[in-house]
């Protein structure tokens, strides 16, 4: 991130203990005055207000969001560090911005690099400024979107706990698998 001149992030949620692994360093692109764009969603309500609060310090830091709570409209994960060297890097993958997706969850995720796979980092750059001009991500103003951004993230939390799979399919077993779940029932 240091190398960078510009840094991209693009996450589903933002967890406070992982942008706090980042916090000297953004501080110091804060003082070299890089900017930092970040875009993530309200989804399921796993956002951190806190991280967003945090993030919203930062001068250089700008971040969109999607407060749309009705359905997953982003789950890509992909960090950008643009460089005016031409050098960029950019790393896609399954992490979010969590503590345990980058120290010792399970994830999975590619670096590319400009000189690799140019048309990747391309197609990355494209999306994610499509996504940053898209109305459905709204610039975060702490003052005017606060209590929006924590009434949609509860909201999220609420349709999380409230989600029942068995309102969108018949969940009901074939005469074979109630067998089977009986023989088991018998056996427990």
């Amino acid at each position: 991130m240091l190398t960078s001149d510009e840094v991209w992030w693009l996450v589903s949620f933002l967890k406070f203990e992982g942008v706090r692994l980042f916090e000297q360093v953004l501080r110091k692109l804060e003082a070299a005055n890089k900017p930092v764009k970040i875009i993530c969603t309200v989804y399921m309500g796993a956002t951190d207000l806190k991280a967003i609060d945090f993030l919203s310090e930062f001068s250089n830091v700008e971040i969109k969001i999607s407060f749309n709570t009705n359905q997953e409209r982003l789950h890509a994960k992909s960090y950008l560090f643009m460089r005016n060297t031409g050098f960029h890097t950019a790393y896609i993958g399954s992490s979010n911005l969590s503590r345990s997706a980058l120290t010792n969850g399970l994830e999975w995720n590619l670096k590319v690099t400009q000189q690799e796979i140019p048309h990747i980092i391309s197609k990355c750059r494209s999306t994610f400024e499509t996504y940053w001009n898209d109305v459905n991500f709204e610039l975060y103003d702490p003052a005017l979107h606060r209590e929006k951004l924590q009434h949609a993230l509860e909201k999220g939390k609420m349709k999380k706990s409230d989600d029942d799979i068995s309102k969108f399919f018949d969940l009901s077993p074939f005469p074979f698998q109630q067998q089977i779940l009986d023989q088991l029932q018998d056996c427990r």
